[in-house]
């Protein structure tokens, strides 16, 4: 099973439909190689879905569906951890910190962390 630790860059998104079966079902037609996450972003919980990229085209097409949700930003970690929002608009970045696992009571003390239910793992970005 993959995981947020894997040494793979990583875009985080959420699609806001809150249907999971359909938007997995949607990211397996377009042949991505993901993870379904929970994302708490300033309190609010949504699915997300972490997608393994595979080179620049992979990216762009994350950021293409991403937009067509309505998304202002994504997440994106490199193979180290090093992460920014990419927001879409202008394709603008922001350094947020490297994504590393904390333990729960870490986690729901921010305003933003992932949560990986298959494996009971937190993480943020510090």
């Amino acid at each position: 099973m993959r995981d947020l630790t894997r040494q793979t860059p990583i875009a985080i998104i959420s699609l806001n439909t809150d249907n999971r079966e359909n938007e997995s079902r949607l990211l397996d037609v377009l042949g991505f190689n993901f993870l379904p996450l929970v994302r708490v972003c300033k309190g609010k919980e949504e699915l997300s879905y972490a997608i393994f990229l595979a080179g620049d085209f992979t990216l762009g097409a994350v950021t293409d569906l991403a937009k067509g949700f309505s998304q202002e930003s994504i997440l994106v970690a490199n193979e180290w951890r090093e992460s920014y929002l990419l927001f879409l608009k202008d394709r603008t970045k922001k350094y947020i910190g490297i994504l590393k696992e904390v333990y729960e009571k870490e986690a729901k003390a921010q305003d933003n962390y992932t949560y990986n239910p298959k494996v009971d793992r937190y993480y943020i970005c510090k």
